[in-house]
């Protein structure tokens, strides 16, 4: 009995608590200083960019006005555009995707022993071109580390599981551009075989562009750890 009555007036206490409250909520919006605005989630804040006009004008306008701040010059529009993360990555999946075409086609059509004329060809020579300057990008990006000495830039690269697949990639490349041009004959055969591997693993490359999707990304990270992470690689 006691309980309950003690339960009662608690609850009774609450509910006085709670108008009183209400009461100068009411009052505080109602003076007209303060506009109540609802909570919204995160996915309905919505971060609002900068919209800007382009003037093909430079500096300012034929009257002599200054630009105003939204609005900016043809040039400075072009180098936004180019310097955009959306407009590097799609450049950098259709160069990579060429690349590939490139490679297939001369694997297939126009791979053949040095005793033959016209051997290697232009598409060789365009396909060792474009992969000494992926290999330049690469030693850019070692050099590009924050550490100061040389030894640990290398270990930070390192840190990367795709640098480690780059660097198999480019060591099966030198690997096949030396069986390319040292074996002849039968032994050619061979030489296929390391540019077959080494496109294999190209086009094994080409799934860290799926990364940036985000229905596709998450799966190939929860794959990966499947295979690479704890007991689940000795059981496959």
């Amino acid at each position: 009995m006691f309980t309950s009555d003690r339960v009662k007036r608690d609850l009774s206490v609450l509910r006085l608590t709670v108008r009183y409250h209400s009461d100068v909520e009411a009052e505080r919006l109602s003076d007209g200083n303060e506009h109540f605005s609802p909570s919204k989630s995160r996915k309905q804040q919505q971060i609002e960019k900068p919209l800007y006009k382009v003037s093909i004008s430079r500096g300012s306008h034929g009257n002599g006005r200054k630009l105003k701040k939204s609005t900016i010059d043809l040039g400075l529009a072009v180098w936004y555009f180019y310097m955009a993360p959306v407009t590097k990555f799609s450049y950098n999946l259709l160069s990579y995707t060429v690349y590939l075409a490139l490679m297939s086609y001369f694997l297939l059509t126009d791979l053949r022993p040095v005793s033959e004329p016209d051997s290697p060809s232009v598409l060789e020579f365009i396909a060792w071109g474009w992969t000494g300057t992926l290999l330049l990008e690469e030693m850019r990006q070692v050099f590009a580390r924050r550490e100061k000495a040389f030894w640990f830039k290398v270990l930070s690269w390192f840190d990367d599981s795709w640098n480690k697949f780059d660097l198999l990639i480019y060591t099966c490349f030198g690997v096949s551009v030396a069986c390319r041009l040292l074996l002849v004959g039968a032994e050619f055969r061979y030489a296929r075989m390391a540019y077959s591997v080494t496109l294999l693993l190209q086009y094994m490359r080409s799934v860290q562009m799926f990364y940036a999707n985000k229905d596709l990304g998450p799966k190939i990270i929860m794959i990966r750890r499947m295979v690479t992470v704890g007991d689940n690689t000795f059981s496959m």
